[in-house]
């Protein structure tokens, strides 16, 4: 979580630099999404975006990588990018 203070990354990013694999990091931010508080701080979730279209997931509600666009039907999309807000931050729009 100290790292997502400093920096935004992607599960494959946070994978790299903690050494933990990319399916155990989607479990990890699964779990600080749903225990995060105010007092503690929160996710912050950059959705995916399509890199062919430019359609972006704001309304997904699963945070792993989807695996192509409902507009176009390309693969090629940029994957989510994920943040923690201190608690008493106050919080920047998506």
């Amino acid at each position: 979580m100290s790292l997502l203070e400093r920096t935004s990354l992607s599960a494959k990013e946070l994978s790299k630099e903690i050494m933990v694999s990319e399916k155990d990091i989607y479990g990890h931010l699964e779990h600080i999404q749903k225990t995060s508080t105010k007092r503690a701080g929160h996710l912050i979730i950059t959705p995916a975006q399509c890199r062919k279209c430019g359609f972006q997931f704001k309304k997904r509600d699963k945070i792993t990588k989807p695996g192509k666009c409902p507009i176009c039907k390309s693969e090629l999309i940029q994957e989510p990018y994920f943040s923690m807000q201190k608690a008493g931050k106050s919080e920047s729009l998506l």
